[in-house]
C-alpha cells in the first residue's frame, strides 16, 4: 500500500474517533473499556511474502498467526442499539491495528445479545485484507461486565475474544 493510502486511512481513522468521542460526550454516556484479548484462526499459519533479488521470482515464507491480540479500546453508547468503538491492539499479522467504527446489537438489557461491529482498521496494508471492519459477534454479560465473541466465518475463518468493564 502507498504510503499516501496509509496516511489517508490513518487520517480517516483519527476523524472518526473524534468524532465518535464528541457524539458519546453529548449523549453524556458511561464508556465501556474493552480489554483484546485474542484470536483464533481457522488455519495456523499463512505466507507472506519474501523479498528476493529478481522481480520475477516470487518466495513466501510461511508464518504463525498471532493468536495473542493484546490491546484496549474504548465503547460508548449512542443509542440503545448503536455504540461507538475505538482503539488499539496487536494484530494476527504481528502489526499494531487502530479502529473506529460503530456496533450494532441487540438491547444491551438482556445478558445474552448479538451484533455486528463495523468501521475501519489499519495495520493490514501489506495484506490482502481490506481496511474495513465488519464483524459478527456475541455478547454475554450484565451492566458492569461483558464478554464479546467476534465470528468471521468467511475468508480467514476468525474467533476474535474480548472482555468489557463499565464504572
Amino acid at each position: 500500500m502507498k504510503a499516501s493510502t496509509k496516511h489517508t486511512l490513518l487520517m480517516t481513522t483519527l476523524c472518526m474517533t473524534l468524532i465518535g468521542v464528541t457524539m458519546a460526550a453529548a449523549a453524556h454516556a458511561s464508556p465501556w473499556i474493552d480489554v483484546h484479548l485474542a484470536s483464533k484462526h481457522g488455519k495456523d499459519t499463512y505466507y507472506e511474502p519474501t523479498p528476493t533479488p529478481y522481480e520475477w521470482e516470487s518466495q513466501y515464507t510461511e508464518r504463525k498467526y498471532n493468536s495473542r491480540n493484546y490491546g484496549l479500546g474504548i465503547s460508548n453508547r449512542l443509542s440503545e442499539n448503536i455504540e461507538w468503538t475505538a482503539g488499539f491492539y496487536k494484530n494476527s499479522y504481528y502489526k499494531t491495528s487502530l479502529y473506529s467504527g460503530v456496533d450494532i446489537h441487540t438491547t444491551d438489557t438482556a445478558p445474552v445479545g448479538y451484533g455486528l461491529s463495523m468501521g475501519i482498521v489499519s495495520g493490514y496494508e501489506d495484506t490482502d485484507q481490506p481496511p474495513v471492519m465488519i464483524l459478527p459477534n456475541i455478547r454475554i454479560g450484565n451492566q458492569h461486565v461483558r464478554l464479546k465473541m467476534g465470528v468471521l466465518p468467511v475468508g480467514v475463518k476468525l474467533v476474535t475474544l474480548s472482555v468489557s468493564f463499565k464504572f
